[in-house]
């Protein structure tokens, strides 16, 4: 029984902790943008910057597989939607590179940059799923009990 209940706390701490930094690349995005729209007195969001801390939307990620592995619950959601978000965004910058929309070779315009745009969109839209996966996964570890 010992085993069971420092499993359990040990899946507590990664998912808890993996929803907490899986969360940051989308709210600090949505602070720039209070932030940089109260400053200037006018609407700005940088759409780009969830995909720019990709680094900690992976750690996030990684913790709550963990977190869901050790408690065998949402562990395949967790693990097709983490999967779906790093390809999505590893497409995106792969076409951007490939046709030269990163470099600026191409003009931001076109159909390059609505299919780029358009994995971008996918990619956060996923991370916001694995955000919302990480917090269902959390309260329902914490509901249990020890």
């Amino acid at each position: 029984m010992k085993n069971a209940a420092a499993k359990l706390k040990l899946a507590k701490l990664f998912a808890l902790l993996g929803a907490v930094i899986l969360w940051f690349p989308l709210l600090f995005a949505a602070a720039a943008a209070v932030i940089g729209s109260a400053a200037e007195k006018r609407l700005l969001f940088d759409w780009l910057l969830p995909a720019e801390l990709f680094p900690a939307a992976v750690l996030g990620a990684i913790m709550l597989i963990i977190g869901a592995y050790i408690s065998r619950r949402f562990c395949k959601f967790i693990c097709l939607v983490s999967l779906l978000m790093a390809v999505f965004l590893v497409a995106g910058q792969l076409t951007a590179v490939l046709t030269g929309l990163a470099s600026g070779k191409i003009a931001a315009e076109g159909a390059v940059f609505n299919l780029v745009a358009a994995l971008i969109a996918a990619y956060t839209l996923l991370l916001l799923a694995d955000c919302i996966a990480g917090v269902k996964l959390t309260f329902a570890l914490y509901k249990t009990n020890d």
